[in-house]
């Protein structure tokens, strides 16, 4: 579990998965089948939905997991013991992880962590040396190790015009994000934050 690593992105790239479901700010459940039909439930209706694929020994990401009241926590746990289908649980947020993996939680002993964590510099580094001089490819692999910005702007070989000509779409979506991320941990995204941030 970890913050904008795209962990999704290889989620959905590399795991033979046959329903992908994500839990909304809303509470809701949209939930996408390997055809790419897309529906909405309500959170009860939807992982009780799902627990029919893990009868059937389907594979079911659920994604946003941090988002699922810990109520129903206990009927993951009873559907991860119905049939032999794989349930894989995606969030964003360390402090659900903790909650998953404590003493007293019915997930315990259901599911192994594993981290995503940023990318390391010299992965990074490495995957720009086929385009970029050695200057620009340290550049953008300090850059690049939050991946969800290179969804945002295409590198080009002058680093810091390419950053200039970006920078409000960049500092309005860092915003965003840290304000999303603090969300999600419980906390709030205070002025002071939100001022440091935009002096940066």
């Amino acid at each position: 579990m970890a913050e904008k690593t795209g962990k999704t992105f290889l989620l959905r790239k590399y795991i033979d998965w046959d329903a992908y479901a994500i839990i909304t700010r809303g509470a809701s459940v949209i939930i996408e089948d390997k055809e790419g039909d897309i529906n909405f439930f309500g959170v009860k209706e939807g992982l009780l939905k799902l627990t029919k694929y893990l009868e059937n020994d389907n594979t079911i990401i659920l994604d946003e997991f941090q988002r699922l009241p810990h109520e129903y926590w206990d009927l993951i746990a009873v559907t991860r013991h119905r049939g032999r289908g794989k349930v894989i649980l995606c969030g964003s947020s360390f402090s659900i992880a903790k909650d998953v993996f404590s003493k007293r939680s019915p997930l315990l002993g259901l599911f192994a962590p594993i981290e995503i964590s940023l990318i390391h510099p010299s992965d990074a580094i490495d995957s720009f040396m086929k385009r970029f001089s050695i200057k620009d490819s340290f550049l953008w692999g300090l850059i690049a190790r939050d991946p969800w910005i290179l969804g945002l702007i295409e590198p080009r070989e002058n680093i810091i015009d390419t950053l200039v000509e970006n920078y409000r779409f960049l500092v309005s979506s860092v915003s965003g994000l840290i304000g999303e991320i603090f969300e999600e941990e419980d906390r709030r995204l205070t002025r002071l934050y939100d001022a440091v941030l935009r002096l940066l």
